[in-house]
Formats: structure tokens, sequence, C-alpha cells
């Protein structure tokens, strides 16, 4: 118990001192917020490194430097957005995990409405917001963490593996 209040107490003081910084970041700066596992050499959480996607006023749109986890889209053969496992995943396990609740204060809640409204805390890009924020394919390349490689028995001897990533629009579901 005394090892996740230093956890907690740690994620704080990494929250004031980021709520600071985020005043002054531009498009394209890597920014961290948050933590989740990505090494398999320790169990303790390191700082998500988020690239800035866009900013209007004081909200920023960011994008993880790295797949930081290996997770199914649906656990059916079709889903929307709206019902997907991901989804899921992503605003209840991920958010809970990754986000103290100082760091969920900052976190706007959006609605999208791909396959029916939602709100979300975290969500993947649709195809037109990956055309708009990273034209270029080679903006797209994303790493997978050291955590995110060992999911997958292909990669677990292999390091900078790029992989693709998950969309929210349908009729193109990976880029």
């Amino acid at each position: 118990e005394k090892i996740e209040d230093c956890k907690k107490a740690l994620l704080d003081k990494i929250y004031i001192s980021q709520k600071s910084s985020l005043k002054n970041i531009k498009i394209g700066d890597t920014i961290k917020f948050g933590s989740y596992q990505q090494s398999n050499s320790s169990t303790i959480p390191e700082q998500i490194e988020w690239i800035v996607l866009a900013k209007d006023g004081n909200k920023v749109l960011v994008i993880s430097k790295y797949i930081l986890d290996r997770q199914v889209y649906s656990n059916s053969s079709v889903a929307s957005w709206h019902s997907c496992s991901l989804r899921k995943w992503l605003n209840e396990t991920f958010y809970n995990v990754a986000f103290s609740k100082n760091h969920k204060k900052m976190i706007v809640t959006t609605k999208l409405t791909d396959g029916g409204e939602s709100a979300n805390n975290v969500f993947v890009l649709s195809e037109d917001e990956i055309k708009e924020y990273l034209p270029d394919a080679s903006q797209r390349q994303c790493k997978l963490t050291q955590y995110a490689r060992s999911k997958c028995s292909r990669f677990k001897n292999e390091s900078n593996v790029y992989w693709w990533w998950w969309l929210r629009s349908t009729q193109s579901l990976s880029y």
C-alpha cells in the first residue's frame, strides 16, 4: 500500500511540473503526461511521451509517441468505434492505470459520433484526422515499447519494431 501511495505522489508531482509547461507547448512538441508500463525489466510505470498534433487555446490533441500496448479492436467480427472493446479498454483500463486523479482533471472528454455517439477521454484517430495531422507517411511510423513487443511472440527478441495502429474509421481500421 505504501508503494502505491508513493507512485501516486510521484504522479502528482509530474502533473504539477507539467501543468505550467502545457501553456507554452507548440504543435510538434513532445510532452510527458501520465505513466504506463513500457519496459519488461521493471513494473514501475514510465512517463508517457505524447506528440502535440493540434492546439486550440488551452486544449491540445496529442498522440502517443510509442505504441504502449497491444489490444484487439473488437471482440466481435464487426464493431464501430462506439461499441468496440478497444474503446472500452482505453477509456476504462488504460485511463485509470495511466492517469492520476490530477491528470484526469486536465483531460477533456470528447464526444465522437463514429457508429453512435460516445463520450471519450482517450481515443484513436480517424482516417481523416490521420490525413490532416500526419499527412506524411514517415510521420505515421510508430515503434512498439518493449512491453508492447513482449505481447507478441513475433517481436519478443527484436528492437526498433514499427507497427500499425488502430483507427476508429470503420472503412479502414488500421494504419
